[in-house]
């Protein structure tokens, strides 16, 4: 049990400078998020915020790297023990409950961040939800947005959003929207972005010179 916070600690939890986005296309998910972390200074250019969960499910992380990032080790090895013992993968929404199961389960104690869940499910195609500090599951309407710039970010998606959409047009929806937030959110940055892509041909992210090309 937390019962105690140390200097580490303090220093994680505000580190919440972030923007990540989640679409639904019509063949598969897009996962983008900046790539800066901040700790009353800029404390790092090149943070990892998206995260490979199993072959067809990925996460996005808000919030306090040490929490989420302990909770990313223990969904990957959960993933691998169901797809060992069960012989198939578990489902995004498979991963959504148990991750809300556990984050629901240290209430009194929570983990301070903020999780996006995507992924492919051959039965539904893709799936996003989004998991709060104490457990709550949202399925949003296509898709959803975190952290600090995300106001920014959505008001992009809310304009521009479409059912179905192409995942190549997802892709550059999402890149649009979190560079309208590195615009105007000071705690938005970072080198470039880190866009995934999850359809039934698994997890894959965009090359960063790809990126790179819509950001400008």
């Amino acid at each position: 049990m937390r019962d105690t916070i140390s200097t580490k600690d303090v220093e994680n939890v505000v580190r919440t400078g972030t923007t990540t986005v989640a679409c639904i296309g019509k063949d598969g998910v897009v996962l983008a998020a900046d790539k800066q972390s901040t700790a009353f200074y800029v404390s790092s250019r090149a943070e990892r915020k998206i995260h490979k969960i199993g072959d067809h499910v990925g996460m996005t992380i808000a919030g306090s790297v040490g929490d989420a990032q302990y909770l990313v080790r223990v969904l990957r090895a959960e993933a691998s023990l169901f797809k060992t013992m069960r012989g198939r993968e578990i489902t995004p929404k498979g991963v959504s409950t148990l991750l809300a199961n556990i984050m629901h389960g240290m209430r009194y104690y929570p983990f301070m961040t903020l999780l996006l869940m995507g992924g492919y499910n051959p039965q539904n195609g893709g799936e996003i939800y989004s998991i709060d500090p104490i457990g709550g599951i949202s399925t949003g309407e296509g898709y959803f947005g975190s952290g600090s710039g995300s106001p920014m970010a959505l008001g992009i998606m809310e304009a521009e959003y479409k059912d179905d959409m192409p995942i190549d047009d997802c892709v550059k929806l999402c890149v649009k929207s979190i560079k309208s937030a590195r615009a105007r959110d000071v705690y938005t940055g970072g080198w470039g972005l880190i866009v995934a892509i999850i359809d039934k041909d698994g997890y894959r992210e965009v090359p960063q010179d790809k990126v790179n090309k819509l950001l400008e």
